[in-house]
């Protein structure tokens, strides 16, 4: 008994020794499983997020893209609408260009028959002032200090002549001289650049018809004749006429202008931009207006 237990010991010695070499075995295997399925697991996340990452990147892209067309069609219309704006503004603005050169037009049409109409009435005048003065010339006899009644005349009987009648403002016209013709004659010399003879035909005009429709243009010529003949002072007392006997004509905003065109060109930057800004705030719907206000911007006052 004691020997069969001693053959059996070596026996279950080995069959412990296997067992235990055995469990480390199996536990190893299990331990490589779990971490396989870690790895499928983590496998399975990956493409899951890899997913769900490529489809959030394709619905960013198509956002992104619907985003860009709809800022290109913004873009787009905001191109037309600015277009279509400067296309409007150009042609109200042309619209408005031709609508004052239109109504410049006709006033220019009304005024220039209105000196006409004047300028035929001074011509009717002066006729009629020729045709009384050859009548009484002609009516009259001429006289040698014989009463015609057989008497003796005034100054031989010591009796004082009765005094002549007080002579108007402005001198008589020559016979057969009339506005029209004179006023042509002067703008032609001074067309010509013959100044000297244009002043003196403006001021003989302005003698004879004082009252004539074109009587502040004749003295705005002899402003511009004095100024392009360089005489500037005379000039300035011209212009300067203008406004003081013609305060209602349409010609004081350009004498007022070519008087700080004058200024400036005698090295007077005060005067000259006094003469601007009056013209500006007082004509503001004058084409000198917007003349002087680009003068305004070139004057420079001295320091």
């Amino acid at each position: 008994m004691g020997r069969t237990a001693m053959m059996y010991r070596p026996l279950a010695l080995a069959l412990a020794l296997s067992l235990f070499a055995a469990e480390p075995v199996v536990a190893q295997s299990r331990e490589q499983r779990q971490m396989m399925a870690d790895i499928r697991m983590l496998q399975q996340q990956t493409q899951q997020l890899e997913l769900t990452l490529n489809t959030t990147l394709i619905t960013t892209n198509t956002t992104l893209n619907t985003l860009t067309e709809a800022l290109r069609t913004v873009s787009q219309k905001l191109d037309q609408q600015v277009e279509a704006n400067r296309k409007t503004f150009a042609d109200l603005k042309l619209l408005s260009d031709n609508m004052s050169g239109d109504v410049r037009v006709v006033r220019e049409k009304i005024d220039d028959t209105n000196v006409r109409l004047g300028s035929l009435g001074q011509e009717v005048q002066a006729i009629r002032t020729a045709v009384q003065t050859l009548s009484i010339g002609a009516s009259q006899s001429p006289t040698t200090g014989v009463n015609p009644t057989g008497g003796t005349t005034p100054e031989e009987a010591g009796a004082v002549a009765p005094a002549p009648a007080a002579a108007s403002t402005a001198p008589a016209a020559p016979p057969g001289v009339s506005p029209g013709q004179t006023f042509a004659q002067a703008e032609g010399d001074y067309q010509a650049g013959r100044y000297s003879l244009a002043i003196q035909g403006f001021n003989a005009y302005l003698s004879y018809f004082p009252t004539s429709p074109d009587a502040a243009k004749a003295q705005y010529y002899i402003g511009e004749a004095y100024r392009f003949d360089n005489k500037l002072e005379q000039a300035l007392a011209a212009y300067d006429t203008v406004t003081t006997n013609y305060p209602a004509s349409g010609w004081v905003a350009p004498a007022r202008y070519k008087r700080g065109l004058v200024f400036q060109q005698m090295g007077r930057p005060d005067a000259a931009r006094a003469e601007f800004e009056a013209v500006v705030r007082n004509y503001p719907n004058a084409t000198e207006a917007l003349l002087a206000k680009q003068r305004l911007e070139a004057v420079v006052a001295p320091r």
